[in-house]
């Protein structure tokens, strides 16, 4: 009986953040901004699993949210917001409080079952959008922006079927690396190797479609770069700088070309838009060139003056767009210190359960986690839901065969093979 509630109540969750059919076809009764079903996780986490309460993931997220509300009405009067200190906070703990559950209580089973869940739940997504686009040519972003509405032609339809929306697809873009990872982990070709690669193609797919291009530009940088790791970590990684820089030395109006042309071949309207956008920025400079993409860029040097202004307590203002940039902006190091933390210390823990191999793709997700909080506004708990959970837990499981990464030493047991 604990079993079934622990992993149905986790089921109702990957279901709620990744199946939008579901939530479209079920109603979710929030409470506090937090929908019945996470209520319901949470209800039978402190019943099976309060003990994990006091562990060092836990400790962490009790100094942040000490740290606010102790300074909050101090240094960040104008700035600080309580309720979005909470749902940040809250973004972590969801995604923390359900791998720490399986993977320390030992049930390695109930994990395989909502991350394999969970990556179905994604698949069936995509396929729901991608025949959204092919039968109506309305991609996820049209929708998202408010353009396609109930009562409008294919309004009702579209919102009966749950198009996926923007912090979907952006968790869905860190996925990449660690999916081709467990693709070249398989020697052979079998249904396992078959469905990821399904996978894989479904996702670059639906992602091109969905019309949001910074997610699919890190997409397929992931891909690019995590095609290029091999069963060495330094010898990836060395690869992987390699290729950054011959593309970063490569001319200018090469790749601005190279965008220019994808704008080309793209099937939607507003991905066209952004990808040509995105070439004349290339080609001009950003200084220059009077274009959405430099106008985004200007962002980043308007928050890094307040930051240098008051780098220690913050105070200044938000964009609502650079993430990690808008927090230190707001809330300086001593805010910025305990959430740091948080995420230092959940990729030291997992990083050090990984093999050589999985440590690569566990890097490059990282990079493109940090790369996303500099260019866009990471709310919601999708892409915490992906780094800190399905990548961390898709090793754990079958998908990913380290039975080949086994070596056995001269005493005749086995260890984890490091090259």
């Amino acid at each position: 009986m604990k079993s079934f509630l622990v992993r149905f109540s986790a089921l109702l969750v990957m279901a709620l953040f990744y199946l939008p059919i579901f939530q479209a076809n079920t109603p979710l009764f929030s409470f506090f901004g937090i929908s019945i079903y996470v209520w319901f996780w949470i209800g039978v986490l402190l019943i099976f699993g309060s003990v994990r309460f006091f562990s060092k993931s836990y400790l962490f997220m009790y100094i942040y949210m000490a740290v606010f509300i102790l300074f909050r009405g101090i240094f960040w009067r104008e700035t600080g917001n309580l309720r979005e200190a909470f749902l940040n906070l809250f973004a972590i703990f969801l995604p923390v409080s359900l791998f720490e559950y399986f993977l320390y209580s030992g049930d390695t089973k109930g994990l395989t079952i909502i991350i394999r869940s969970a990556l179905v739940f994604i698949a069936v997504s995509c396929m729901i959008n991608i025949g959204i686009f092919l039968t109506t040519g309305i991609s996820s972003r049209m929708i998202y922006s408010g353009v396609v509405q109930t009562g409008v032609s294919y309004g009702s339809i579209i919102n009966r079927l749950g198009s996926a929306g923007i912090m979907f697809y952006y968790g869905l873009s860190l996925l990449v690396p660690v999916i081709v990872a467990c693709i070249k982990s398989i020697p052979k070709w079998n249904r396992k190797k078959v469905g990821l690669l399904f996978f894989l193609i479904i996702a670059m797919t639906s992602l091109f479609l969905a019309e949001y291009a910074t997610a699919m530009l890190l997409a397929s940088v992931g891909l690019i770069f995590a095609m290029l790791g091999v069963r060495r970590f330094g010898t990836s990684l060395v690869l992987t700088v390699v290729f950054a820089l011959i593309s970063f030395f490569l001319p200018r109006d090469f790749l601005a070309y190279g965008f220019g042309y994808a704008a080309e071949v793209s099937q939607g309207e507003t991905m066209a838009a952004r990808l040509t956008d995105l070439s004349v920025t290339m080609e001009e400079g950003v200084s220059v060139a009077d274009t959405h993409t430099a106008r985004r860029a200007e962002r980043i040097p308007f928050l890094l003056r307040y930051i240098i202004r008051s780098p220690f307590i913050g105070g200044g203002p938000s964009t609502g767009h650079s993430f990690w940039l808008d927090r230190f902006s707001m809330y300086g190091i001593l805010g910025m210190l305990p959430f740091f933390f948080i995420y230092r210390y959940q990729f030291l823990r997992n990083n050090s359960l990984f093999s050589e191999t999985y440590k690569f793709y566990y890097l490059l997700t990282l990079l493109i986690f940090i790369t996303m909080g500099i260019m866009k506004n990471m709310a919601g708990a999708h892409f915490t839901l992906s780094f800190l959970l399905l990548i961390p837990g898709i090793y754990h499981t079958d998908l990913f065969d380290k039975t080949q990464y086994i070596i056995h030493d001269s005493f005749g047991g086995r260890r984890a093979h490091t090259g």
